[in-house]
């Protein structure tokens, strides 16, 4: 008997530690992805890291001649380069937040908030270049190539991509929408169903519209 009293003691107690845990990650809002997704993204982040430095280290080895190359094609390369590092920065973000999962950790509020900001930052950022370069694949293909100087749009290009980068972060932050999205990813709150998504969504349809109309 005092060892079956001793037993539901124990169980009794590690029900309330459970319950503890389960309240306080609820009331964080924490909620990791499944282990399986969290071991695919961990590949698929390691193989895009292998990938962003790889650009990064052939640009940095290549600077003196990429600077040998016509004005035109080394903008280009620029905004490739620009684009490489904010890859990095949301592959790291990626490859972060899926070892939490597998690791069974729940990050803080503070913690979530700042990978949300550098997840919407450098998200936001690679789209924005992918879209200078659609936009700059539009302009050549309406003008003869020698019409067209990518090197004089090169720095209205980059002040696109870091306004558009910067101020919706800034937006996102400021109106404290950063945080749990809810599938287990730190970014909006609520993930899609916050109407406060659609300052990642809308600028990413008008690129997928440029896009197609190329």
């Amino acid at each position: 008997d005092v060892a079956r009293a001793a037993g539901h003691g124990a169980a009794h107690e590690r029900h309330m530690a459970d319950g503890s845990n389960a309240t306080n990650a609820t009331a964080h809002g924490c909620r990791n992805m499944p282990q399986s997704a969290a071991i695919v993204g961990l590949v698929a982040g390691a193989l895009s890291l292998l990938g962003c430095a790889f650009l990064m280290l052939a640009f940095a080895a290549g600077v003196q001649w990429i600077r040998g190359m016509p004005r035109n094609r080394k903008a280009i390369f620029w905004i490739i380069a620009i684009m490489s590092v904010f890859d990095l920065i949301y592959v790291a973000k990626w490859m972060t937040a899926a070892s939490w999962a597998l690791q069974d950790h729940c990050p803080s509020l503070h913690t979530c908030a700042f990978f949300a900001a550098a997840g919407h930052f450098s998200a936001m950022g690679s789209a924005s270049c992918n879209a200078c370069l659609i936009f700059n694949l539009m302009m050549m293909l309406s003008r003869t190539l020698k019409a067209h100087d990518a090197s004089h749009y090169l720095h209205k290009y980059v002040a696109w991509i870091c306004f558009a980068a910067c101020s919706t972060t800034v937006i996102l932050a400021a109106a404290g929408q950063l945080g749990e999205a809810g599938d287990g990813a730190c970014w909006v709150k609520g993930g899609g169903r916050n109407p406060c998504s659609w300052l990642f969504f809308a600028p990413l349809f008008v690129y997928l519209g440029m896009a197609v109309a190329v």
